[in-house]
This record gives structure tokens, sequence and C-alpha cells, in this order.
């Protein structure tokens, strides 16, 4: 079977679900979460320059580095018994039954 990334959930069951989707991909939130630290970096220079001095780099060096840990937070939420949590959204890749796990 295919592996499709944007069939893993990443939030299910939100709580205003009757006016919105039911679910949101995983790997869109991971990269939701990334831009809203790009962001939260960019305006507030106090929060940049600690997170680059306990990495002990540049902020032009940090900013990459902080990004892509930002995008990887939610990384375990691909495994399959997070995704069996869901059963209704359990990605077809598996190929087996979300009860079981």
């Amino acid at each position: 079977m295919e592996l499709d990334i944007f069939s893993f959930w990443g939030k299910a069951r939100p709580l205003d679900s009757d006016s919105g989707p039911q679910w949101h991909p995983l790997v869109l939130h991971c990269l939701d979460v990334a831009a809203v630290g790009d962001a939260l970096l960019a305006r507030h220079s106090g929060i940049a320059g600690r997170l680059c001095g306990l990495l002990g780099m540049a902020r032009d060096e940090a900013t990459p580095v902080i990004l892509h840990l930002l995008a990887l937070h939610d990384i375990g939420k691909f495994a399959r018994r997070f995704q069996a949590k869901a059963p209704d959204l359990y990605p077809g890749c598996f190929a087996d039954d979300p009860h079981g796990i």
C-alpha cells in the first residue's frame, strides 16, 4: 500500500467540530507549529536571543535549527500506536486493524 503522509492525523476531535474539519493532518500541524515559531522568533528578540544562547549559535545559524526541531516536535505521532487512538482516522498504509493495537 502506498504511503500518504497526509493520511496521518495530528489533531482529532476538535472542540468546535460542528463548524470545521473533524481532524487536522499531522504534517500540516507540524508545519503550522514551525510557522508560528518562526513568527515568534521574528517578533520577540528576547526569546530568539535566549534560544541562540542555549544553542551557542548565532541567530542566522540557530533559526533554521529551531524551526526544524519545531517541525519534528510530534514525529512520534506517525506511530501505529498513536494513530490507533482514533480508529476511524487510522491510515490505510498500516494494513492492519487499529482495534488490535
